[in-house]
């Protein structure tokens, strides 16, 4: 009897027009259906004989966003091959996520494939101590007109876990001279209290290993490097390993050879999926201030990647890092500043425990009488396919910048980072019409654009006003548009975009001359370098693509380069602000020249796409320079907006970051 064993993880974009990873079930089980679909009987029997149970398992549902539309298509693909309820095959779909383990919270999360984002399920439960049922149980339900079994196993491995919460709150009146200066020492003072625990804990005989999470690579970076001032031997790989999301060749060796040798172990978002450490005994997590609900997620996982061996019986530690600035104008409002953020504070403390003692006990007390079970649940999205030519170039550029905050001593890191940028800052960014434009609900006038109102649109807003509000009536239609808090985002609908790059390739060519770098060669280097990851060599080649063609640009005289595409899920988005204030916006673009940074180095370009991205699932940002004319903005691509405007707030969920209230579910119903 042979066993057939397929596992793959979520969902994934395939090259070309092979639609996604579905297709490699075409591939294994194309011998057993003619090129219709049909089952072709004999080849099926075969089948059959050899193969006796089938066993399909997707890792980490809820840690993906395109999970959800995954499980689905899974579903279907075994259905219509009537592999799903075979007499003579064991079929099963084997779900493994600790996330969500609950019946109700399964069948309302994995249901459908539509559109949510980020999210914290919440639901009244009988008493914990009581009545709710212990972990490693199993418990039959109905999913999708099939029988389904879920089994919680998700017991802390530990005989016992301590938690400490160490909490810092920097009370600050706002001062225009010494404000930016003043607000870094929280920031600073927390580093030195996790630098102080690291460096106490490594003193200690009886500490084998600790785990410590901190989401920011250039907040990590710094960190280790104030170790290894204290500590002059603590060196990569022996004495500590470092994990991000994107993992190289060589780091992935390393972790293989060190895992249970190393004594710490540096953890950022997303990267502990997969990886245990069976001699971990403490963990140090570093609790970051935006996105709660998906790092609830992540903070869960970091939590039991010490696991797996023999100290899983012995006693373990949690700390907890938790910050908030109070920010006053007035002397007087200290006090109400200072209370409000402690009262954040203590929400954020409330719900993380709650999601901890969920996950270990299935709820946790709250009040009087009052029994919660809470669950951070990762987004439901799947990014568009196709890209630009540019907006891969700005996927590399920000990839090489990230990983030279990561690795400060690898120069050429940086040094690719500005350069590309530099070539590709200078852009005019136009949209076409395409074809007749469309005159909606029966209105007569064609819909204005916004972008041309904007230098005459406040001297015309104010001279309708005193003429009479009834004169606002007058204006013409505009583009059907989003207000999302402060930013204006339009559709770029019956349109094409045109980017046209004015290219400094050679200034930065003749500037290489000069210097010990070549970018080419550098850039072919890095390409092959296995402390980098396989995307960021990927990135490089297009990179260097794209240089190649430059220069014969340069040497035809060509004074730009243009790109023109048109993707109906593409948008704008600019401040409302910029209505307003455009001459003064106008000046300061135009004065700033190249330093449109502010004091901390983040760029206007850099704020508008933290911006949107908290917003909606978004990609294939533009421009990739820094630089505005007159006023900033940015374009985007998102699948699922849409979607994710109408679903923003519903009842279904507990949480967002936005409007973060424990009272919500104090009063909530039983259900």
């Amino acid at each position: 009897m042979r066993q057939c064993a397929v596992a793959i993880q979520s969902l994934k974009r395939l090259d070309g027009d092979k639609g996604n990873t579905l297709h490699h079930f075409n591939t294994i089980f194309q011998g057993i259906y003619d090129a219709r679909g049909n089952v072709i009987p004999h080849k099926m029997e075969l089948f059959r004989r050899n193969i006796k149970h089938l066993f399909i398992m997707i890792d980490e549902v809820t840690g993906d966003e395109s999970g959800v539309e995954f499980l689905h298509g899974l579903h279907t693909f075994l259905a219509q091959r009537e592999l799903l309820n075979s007499p003579s095959i064991n079929t099963k779909i084997i779900v493994a996520d600790a996330s969500i383990v609950d019946p109700k919270v399964i069948t309302r999360h994995l249901s459908d494939t539509a559109y949510e984002p980020d999210k914290i399920y919440f639901r009244r439960v009988p008493s914990v101590s009581q009545e709710q049922p212990l972990p490693l149980s199993i418990e039959v339900f109905p999913f999708r007109n099939e029988q389904a079994t879920v089994i919680n196993a998700n017991a802390y491995p530990a005989s016992k876990l301590y938690v400490s919460y160490k909490i810092g709150v920097d009370a600050l009146q706002y001062d225009e001279e010494t404000y930016t200066e003043r607000s870094k020492q929280l920031s600073t003072q927390l580093q030195q209290h996790i630098v102080k625990d690291i460096t106490d804990l490594l003193q200690r005989n009886d500490v084998p290993q600790l785990l410590v999470y901190i989401q920011d690579k250039q907040r990590l970076a710094l960190l280790i490097q104030a170790i290894k001032k204290i500590h002059s031997t603590f060196e990569a790989g022996e004495d500590y390993l470092e994990i991000h999301a994107n993992i190289s060749e060589a780091e992935r060796e390393s972790i293989a050879a060190y895992r249970k040798k190393t004594k710490v172990v540096f953890m950022t978002a997303s990267a502990s999926r997969g990886l245990s450490f069976p001699e971990a005994t403490h963990i140090l997590i570093d609790i970051p201030h935006f996105e709660v609900e998906q790092n609830l997620m992540e903070i869960l996982q970091v939590m039991y990647r010490g696991r797996g061996g023999e100290r899983d019986q012995e006693e373990k530690k949690l700390i907890f890092y938790l910050t908030d600035r109070a920010v006053y104008t007035e002397s007087s409002d200290r006090i109400l500043s200072v209370r409000e953020s402690m009262l954040h504070l203590l929400n954020v403390l409330i719900i993380l425990k709650a999601s901890i003692m969920t996950r270990i006990a299935g709820g946790l007390n709250i009040g009087v009488d009052q029994h919660f079970m809470v669950i951070p649940i990762g987004g439901k999205s799947v990014y568009a396919a196709g890209e630009t030519f540019t907006s891969r170039m700005s996927k590399l550029i920000k990839e090489a910048q990230t990983l030279s905050r990561k690795t400060f001593a690898d120069k050429r890191l940086n040094y690719v980072y500005e350069s590309l940028t530099q070539m590709l800052e200078y852009v005019r960014i136009s949209l076409r019409p395409m074809g007749t434009a469309q005159k909606p609900d029966g209105i007569d006038r064609v819909r204005q654009h916004y972008i041309p109102l904007i230098s005459s649109f406040s001297h015309d807003f104010a001279n309708s006003i005193r003429k009479g509000f009834d004169h606002l009536l007058q204006y013409p239609p505009l583009q059907r548009s989003h207000i999302a808090g402060s930013m204006l985002i339009v559709p770029i609908v019956n349109m094409s975009m045109q980017e046209a790059y004015w290219i400094q390739v050679e200034q930065i060519l003749e500037r290489d001359t000069s210097k010990e770098y070549d970018l080419l060669a550098v850039m072919q280097e890095l390409s092959h370098d296995r402390r980098y990851p396989e995307s960021f060599h990927h990135a490089l080649k297009d990179g260097i693509a794209l240089i190649q063609a430059l220069k014969d640009m340069a040497e035809k005289k060509l004074p730009h380069y243009e790109q023109e595409s048109s993707y109906t899920d593409q948008y704008y988005a600019f401040p409302l602000v910029t209505f307003l204030a455009h001459e003064t916006m106008s000046q300061y673009f135009s004065t700033k020249g190249e330093i449109q940074e502010d004091s901390e180095g983040m760029s206007f370009r850099a704020l508008l796409g933290m911006y949107v991205r908290t917003l909606y699932p978004s990609d294939s940002m533009l421009p990739i320079g820094r630089n505005y004319d007159e006023f900033p903005f940015i374009v985007f691509r998102s699948l699922n907006l849409s979607e994710a405007r109408s679903k923003m707030f519903t009842g279904k969920y507990l949480f967002m970051s936005q409007e973060f209230n424990i009272i919500n579910m104090l009063l909530s119903s039983d259900e």
